[in-house]
């Protein structure tokens, strides 16, 4: 059965939010991850649908009967219709092609299925989540905002530490290697931007320590997700954080990173917002990275 455990998401966890701006707590937008993870819950789910491929009448016949017990009756008939309605007259070569995706039949046969593996098929709220998917419930989240009030990334380590990690990717040959230190990179560049937003918040510390609390929570929790991050730079700095232009390539990589190749000194990825295949220029990425860096160097210097 379905697991939210075995799924980022990251991307699909959207907040709740009254007109009088009172937050309900966080919601998981189903319908959107299901239509972006289809394939992928449909193999967890153990079923691999070639939809609109050319099959012998054997291996229809196959495919159609593996999946009686995982459809409905009707479902079933409509698929066993192609060939057994009467009109459909075969011999050994006849062919027979499966149902495209983009059609009505097809919606239902996957839904069915993914409904049938316990995979939500509408929004889910606060009070229906695992813990870890709360807006309320989190005890790690004043953890994270001690780790990076505790442990920063400074500046300098970061610009140090992206050349180093690119110096050692020119040099490895094995693409796994090459491949993590790139996602190395991308996590070290949000983990500076999550020190840099910390360090530019008002003080508060002599606040009682129940609002401490309850801040250091909210931050923490808010630091964790690119778009509330995106906000609490705007509040600390008056100013948008510098471009990253490689969120979906570090989404793509955390999610999968065997799914992932380079060739030519591009890595190529399957860019899971846009839903199409990507890529970026790894020395171009190099540059950005360090650009990063310095734009994030110039906006504190200057506030």
């Amino acid at each position: 059965m379905f697991d939210y455990r075995d799924y980022d998401f990251e991307n699909y966890i959207e907040v709740e939010e009254g007109a009088d701006g009172f937050i309900y707590g966080n919601y998981v937008d189903f319908p959107r991850f299901r239509q972006d993870f289809e394939e992928e819950l449909l193999l967890d789910a153990g079923v691999y649908i070639l939809f609109g491929e050319t099959n012998s009448i054997e291996e229809y016949i196959d495919i159609i009967y593996n999946l009686r017990h995982l459809v409905n009756d009707y479902i079933f008939d409509q698929l066993k219709e192609k060939v057994f309605d009467g009109d459909f007259s075969f011999n050994s070569e006849s062919v027979v092609k499966f149902i495209d995706r983009d059609n009505n039949l097809a919606d239902d046969l996957v839904n069915y299925i993914l409904d049938s593996y316990g995979v939500p098929d509408d929004y889910v709220y606060e009070h229906d989540l695992p813990d870890k998917f709360k807006y309320w419930y989190d005890p790690s989240d004043e953890q994270e905002y001690l780790e990076y009030i505790n442990y920063p990334i400074e500046l300098d380590e970061y610009d140090r530490q992206v050349k180093s990690n690119f110096d050692l990717i020119n040099t490895q040959k094995a693409e796994i290697i090459k491949k993590s230190l790139i996602l190395a990179s991308l996590v070290l560049a949000e983990s500076l931007l999550k020190s840099v937003i910390l360090k530019g918040l008002p003080e508060y510390n002599y606040m009682p320590d129940f609002y401490r609390h309850f801040i250091r929570k909210k931050i923490g929790k808010d630091i964790t997700y690119d778009n509330s991050r995106q906000e609490l730079f705007k509040m600390a700095f008056n100013k948008k954080a510098p471009e990253q232009g490689w969120v979906n390539l570090r989404n793509s990589l955390a999610h999968d990173i065997g799914n992932a190749y380079i060739e030519k000194n591009l890595i190529n990825y399957y860019n899971m917002r846009d839903k199409k295949a990507d890529l970026y220029d790894i020395d171009q990425l190099r540059i950005d990275l360090i650009e990063f860096g310095n734009n994030l160097k110039g906006i504190i210097y200057k506030n």
